[in-house]
């Protein structure tokens, strides 16, 4: 099943976008597989004008599980007592929003970060691919064709109040590749999670247009000639303007050519997600999203969402995550009156890394090999009193 924008409005409670641009040598298709799969197919020309095909298949329902966790319930800006202010602030963490001042602003940094190594990764290994083929894998074009590959995704900004979640207008990576479209912020996330796998994170910075609501970002270069640029403690940094559907050069503002812009690095950070944090005093319903440890996910064997603890989030120099031990809690058979049906703890439960095509299942004291991007990881899950525990190691 091909899915269009009316699936995904469907999906999310949302209404289609007032206005898609499109290239005319685009063409996008998201396509739900019998097997449980996301299959996308994404036709676009670099930045040489050579014509492209992105293809690569994600796990559905898992990428519906990661969208449900960016945003805000919409009750969230009613009027709340200071009794309240803990748990807001792990509904803030949860929905990868953060406090500045008297303002909530979405952190842009944990959206990249935590979407890019499932969503993003695959794209930045499909560029270097394309260009090591080709013998033009320089730091510079891994950026243009990344460049050109985000500016050639329509153009759109959907409307997603129906579902009762607030997400300041912007699409994380998963949605944008869902629903085949996205704005200048989501664009600027989608291209700096891209970026984070083909050049030092470090280098990045987002740029916030003054007095408009425009996002870009700004790559520091020492190749600066015929290109704008601007200066951020002492370092050179070159524009990159991703919205699209224009394609602007590297270097090169188009329509923000007299702007000015405040600036906010890129930084390697990833709120913690709470599993405790209560979102229906402001009409938050129980999310798909169950909470992440390291890269584990778990649902019991009953298919009931079980929380699992917080791990914290560390990007190793090959851009793997450390070695995580994560729990899950389940509940023992208690003993029941005469007639009454014993309720059974489960023997196995669903695991899942970001980049495998399936989750698998794993007994009490099995372990597993599991492939996630090309790579092994080994994971054991150990069972007794309550507590599932895994143990997973860095990808081999």
């Amino acid at each position: 099943m091909v899915l269009g924008w009316v699936v995904v409005a469907a999906l999310l409670s949302s209404t289609p976008p007032a206005e898609l641009r499109i290239n005319k040598h685009v063409s996008y298709e998201a396509e739900r597989t019998p097997e449980g799969g996301l299959q996308v197919r994404f036709r676009f020309k670099d930045h040489t004008d050579t014509p492209q095909l992105f293809e690569h298949t994600y796990n559905y329902q898992h990428t519906l599980e990661m969208i449900s966790r960016f945003g805000l319930p919409s009750g969230f800006f009613r009027p709340y007592t200071n009794a309240e202010a803990a748990n807001r602030s792990k509904i803030l963490d949860n929905g990868l929003f953060l406090r500045n001042g008297d303002r909530v602003e979405v952190d842009l940094s944990s959206v990249t970060n935590f979407y890019a190594e499932e969503f993003a990764q695959p794209i930045a290994d499909f560029i270097v691919q394309s260009l090591r083929q080709r013998g033009m894998d320089t730091r510079t074009d891994r950026i243009k064709m990344a460049m050109a590959f985000t500016q050639d995704i329509p153009y759109g900004v959907p409307d997603f109040d129906g579902d009762g979640v607030f997400r300041s207008g912007l699409s994380p990576a998963p949605l944008i590749l869902l629903s085949g479209l996205g704005d200048c912020d989501s664009k600027a996330t989608l291209f700096a999670g891209i970026l984070s796998y083909l050049i030092n994170p470090e280098d990045i910075l987002f740029l916030h247009q003054v007095n408009e609501a425009h996002l870009l970002t700004a790559i520091r270069d020492r190749d600066t000639k015929g290109r704008t640029t601007l200066t951020h403690n002492g370092q050179t940094y070159v524009l990159a303007e991703t919205a699209g559907p224009g394609r602007a050069d590297y270097g090169e503002l188009g329509d923000t050519r007299s702007a000015s812009f405040t600036v906010e690095p890129f930084v390697n950070r990833i709120l913690p997600y709470h599993s405790d944090a209560d979102s229906r005093p402001y009409g938050g319903a129980l999310p798909l999203f169950s909470g992440v440890s390291g890269n584990v996910f778990w649902r019991g064997s009953n298919s009931q969402a079980i929380a699992s603890r917080e791990a914290e989030y560390e990007r190793q120099d090959t851009g793997n995550r450390a070695d995580t031990d994560d729990t899950a809690e389940y509940e023992q058979p208690s003993s029941v009156a005469p007639g009454e049906e014993a309720q059974e703890a489960p023997e196995a439960f669903e695991v899942y890394y970001p980049g495998m095509q399936h989750s698998v299942v794993l007994k009490c004291g099995e372990s597993m090999t599991v492939h996630t991007h090309g790579r092994t990881r080994r994971v054991r899950l150990d069972c007794g009193a309550g507590v599932a525990t895994a143990q997973a190691g860095h990808p081999e």
